[in-house]
């Protein structure tokens, strides 16, 4: 009985997929969606925005003409707007490189 058993197990594990073969899938489809950079904007908006605006705005995407679209609170709109400079600075110094050339900001809603 015990000898059924085992090949049962080792049948079934057959089917399973190895976890590096199904994380590999998922960050494809990851990048595919979002260029490298934005993810590591994302990744440091804490350090660029700072602790007072971090939790008020939020990246949303990165435009093919190097556009970063962020939305920000309605009450702290105008507090980002003015160290929107700031930021682009932060961000291309993070970036090693002149990537961002427009931070467009939305209200959220």
């Amino acid at each position: 009985m015990l000898f059924f058993l085992q090949d049962t197990v080792q049948f079934n594990m057959k089917n399973f997929k190895k976890i590096n073969e199904l994380f590999v899938n998922i960050t494809k489809q990851i990048y595919k969606r979002h260029d490298n950079n934005f993810l590591i904007i994302l990744n440091n908006w804490k350090l660029i925005v700072g602790n007072h605006l971090s939790n008020k705005s939020l990246p949303k995407k990165l435009n093919k003409d190097n556009t970063l679209v962020v939305i920000v609170d309605n009450e702290y709109l105008l507090d980002f707007q003015y160290q929107t400079e700031i930021f682009k600075k932060k961000i291309n110094a993070l970036l090693e490189s002149n990537t961002i050339c427009k931070i467009k900001i939305l209200m959220k809603k």
